[in-house]
């Protein structure tokens, strides 16, 4: 347990990395602060940045968060770098998988049939997470797309010890701290998809 590549502390680490995108995601779906004091509420646009065709994730819905943040000109197309990113859940991915036009070889040019999981469409880069990380309500799952640069995730402090805890016949327990957060730096960056997993 104690060396850095033991299992234990590489699954603290792990569960460390999911913390981040815990606070990740609840950051930029909820309420960011700004203003002089930082105090002013700023809440997801909904109104200009959701999209809910009342169905699963399909290349329709990830046209539409592409032209809503090309409109903003969040992204320069012409630029490698100034990517986008979708946050899915296992579901989603299965609901693409099962597209036409993502499955069509005249359109698509990877082979996520054949891997099970798609990489990049529509500019997209894919992040799937555990669907316990990812919103939902009432067997609505909020997909989140946003240019990969107007998401920022700040760490603070971070520590980890192990010790043996002689109160618990000297088990060995792993501790890990961390102050963190998270914010969008611009509000038109970011397009939340309604996905129906009904």
């Amino acid at each position: 347990v104690s060396m850095p590549t033991s299992e234990t502390v590489q699954s603290q680490a792990m569960g460390y990395g999911r913390k981040c995108d815990d606070v990740l995601l609840t950051d930029l779906f909820g309420v960011n602060y700004e203003g002089e004091n930082g105090t002013d509420e700023v809440l997801f646009d909904t109104s200009n940045n959701q999209i809910n065709n009342g169905g699963g994730l399909t290349t329709t819905e990830l046209r539409e968060a592409r032209e809503i943040l090309s409109d903003n000109e969040c992204f320069d197309e012409d630029d490698p770098d100034d990517g986008l990113i979708c946050v899915v859940t296992s579901k989603q991915v299965d609901d693409l998988l099962g597209d036409s036009l993502f499955q069509n070889a005249d359109t698509n040019t990877q082979r996520a049939l054949v891997e099970g999981r798609p990489t990049k469409w529509l500019g997209f880069d894919f992040v799937r997470l555990n669907k316990n990380l990812v919103p939902v309500a009432s067997n609505n799952r909020s997909v989140l797309c946003y240019q990969k640069n107007m998401a920022v995730l700040a760490l603070g402090t971070r520590g980890s010890r192990i010790q043996e805890r002689p109160d618990r016949n000297d088990t060995i327990q792993v501790r890990s701290k961390g102050c963190m957060g998270a914010t969008r730096l611009q509000e038109e960056a970011f397009v939340e998809i309604i996905c129906s997993e009904a």
